[in-house]
């Protein structure tokens, strides 16, 4: 047996007169293997990012290190997920987690949401200084556009977008099975490149059990 990691955090909120909220978490990798046969660090940091009431009911800001709002399968929590692991695709184009601030509000009867956020992940880059790491800027809306309380009826769409500054001058796409042992589907190398843009759309319904979910990204 293999166990890839065990993972332990904390939730909470710090109870000033409008609650602040906290969330961290470690990864502690197996001592045999990590899910990537090539990483040596016997703990990975995950989560460590706090959340600050700055305008009327809703409006929010993060600081710290966190997942970037664009596509709801890499947003939601795994025990949220439709299958056990995420797509694919998302695991190539996306960062796990990344350094930096986003601001966020829900308007309209709380119908409607936005958020923002600006990342640069030059403390987790050896030798970079904060001017030379890629810098990233990720925003995302989301709506319900249709709800039947009463039948348990619920449609969601979303829109976001990616833009990230490659001031490292190169970037590359990898991604292969939760297995160790097995190597890449998919590894570009590295490339020179100047910028990347991402455009990402998502649906999901709700019927009472039924869930459809899909969502297409380009890069």
């Amino acid at each position: 047996v293999d166990v890839r990691g065990i993972r332990i955090g904390a939730l909470g909120t710090i109870n000033f007169d409008k609650a602040w909220t906290y969330a961290v978490m470690l990864s502690f990798n197996s001592l045999r293997r990590d899910f990537n046969s090539d990483l040596e660090d016997k703990i990975t940091l995950y989560d460590a990012v706090v959340g600050i009431p700055v305008w009327g009911e809703y409006g929010r800001m993060q600081v710290g290190k966190m997942k970037a709002p664009i596509s709801m399968e890499r947003i939601m929590g795994m025990v949220f997920e439709q299958a056990m692991e995420r797509p694919t695709h998302l695991d190539a184009l996306l960062d796990s987690r990344s350094i930096g601030v986003d601001f966020s509000d829900m308007i309209f009867d709380q119908r409607f949401t936005w958020k923002i956020g600006a990342f640069n992940n030059w403390l987790e880059e050896d030798d970079l200084s904060f001017s030379e790491a890629n810098q990233e800027v990720v925003g995302r809306v989301t709506a319900v556009a249709y709800e039947d309380e009463e039948k348990g009826r619920l449609l969601h769409l979303g829109a976001g977008y990616r833009y990230v500054d490659i001031r490292e001058g190169t970037i590359s796409y990898e991604v292969g099975p939760e297995q160790w042992f097995v190597g890449s589907w998919v590894d570009t190398g590295s490339f020179a490149a100047d910028a990347s843009h991402m455009v990402n759309l998502e649906m999901s319904y709700l019927d009472g059990p039924l869930w459809l979910a899909s969502e297409y990204s380009s890069t």
